[in-house]
């Protein structure tokens, strides 16, 4: 770790980012191998030393580079840097949206700010993105997802039931493919839109983590926001939030959907979300929080499957 900060530090000074010695404090390693750190409580700091990372990475560094200074919803960047071998991003550091701090009116600022994004015109841009099929959106194996939820099945028996989810597994394609016949445009997606990925610039709500930005379905990252709130036992009022989305969705674009075709799909992309990608993360977790997840999946599935 040291030299990795050595390394890190190097950078700053070689880029005139700190001029005296930069106090870097580690906060977390990012999924596609990026180190991140807060420097001297002013910046937090992006740094990839590897192949594999800089690949993870790359979309966001692109984002960064041309959307920051045109769109109000990102974080300013004070620098970045890529070649081969290494990748530095230096944002200016905000303040966290609290979990005691997503009431509703919160809420509704951040579906207001979704409707924005997934109306936003990212063509006129030029930045290259993904087009998301929510079977596909990821390299991950269905198979092992249900191993998954079966090893969590035999560590907790009386409350996960075996039969169920053979019978959600052999039925994940269809539920998942009710998303597709959503009547309304692929749009600019976020990808990772949870309450830990929001920021406040003063009185004003950003996003930071782009690495997973995509074209799709935009409601998805409301679908995404309340799977991923509920797991934080954020209480969330999913019908409310969904229709304060749809109004700032003819608000910004003019597109109307009715609230119950949303509420549809927005139950068969929890439930593509929870199987697919919770058991692996919930493996050694208690049995409440396993049971959190699991109950609001079979809710879905349940829904969901009315509409097959």
């Amino acid at each position: 770790m040291s030299d990795l900060i050595d390394r890190v530090t190097s950078l700053l000074k070689q880029n005139n980012i700190t001029t005296n010695e930069a106090a870097l404090s580690s906060i977390t390693i990012g999924a596609s191998g990026a180190n991140i750190f807060s420097c001297n409580d002013q910046y937090i700091v992006k740094y990839v030393n590897s192949a594999d990372g800089i690949r993870g990475y790359q979309r966001e560094y692109d984002i960064y580079n041309v959307f920051a200074s045109k769109i109000d919803f990102v974080p300013e960047v004070i620098f970045q840097t890529s070649d081969d071998f290494e990748m530095l991003i230096v944002l200016k550091k905000y303040a966290p949206v609290k979990k005691m701090m997503w009431d509703e009116a919160m809420q509704l600022r951040a579906a207001d700010l979704c409707a924005r994004i997934n109306t936003f015109d990212h063509d006129a841009l030029g930045v290259s993105l993904p087009s998301d099929d929510e079977r596909e959106s990821y390299d991950y194996d269905l198979s092992l997802s249900y191993e998954n939820w079966g090893r969590l099945q035999n560590k907790f028996p009386n409350h996960i039931d075996a039969q169920l989810l053979k019978q959600m597994y052999g039925d994940y394609d269809d539920v998942v493919a009710l998303s597709e016949i959503l009547p309304i445009p692929k749009t600019f997606c976020h990808g990772d839109l949870h309450p830990g990925n929001f920021l406040l610039n003063g009185d004003s709500l950003l996003v930071c983590d782009w690495q997973e930005a995509r074209i799709g379905k935009g409601i998805g990252d409301i679908a995404f926001f309340c799977n991923r709130g509920g797991a934080m036992r954020i209480g969330i009022d999913k019908a409310a939030l969904v229709d304060g989305y749809r109004k700032s969705l003819v608000k910004h674009a003019n597109i109307d959907v009715a609230l119950d075709i949303f509420l549809r799909y927005m139950a068969a992309s929890e439930f593509h979300v929870s199987f697919k990608f919770w058991a692996e993360h919930l493996l050694k977790s208690d049995l409440e929080r396993v049971l959190k997840i699991y109950t609001t999946m079979v809710d879905n599935y349940n829904a969901s499957r009315k509409n097959l």
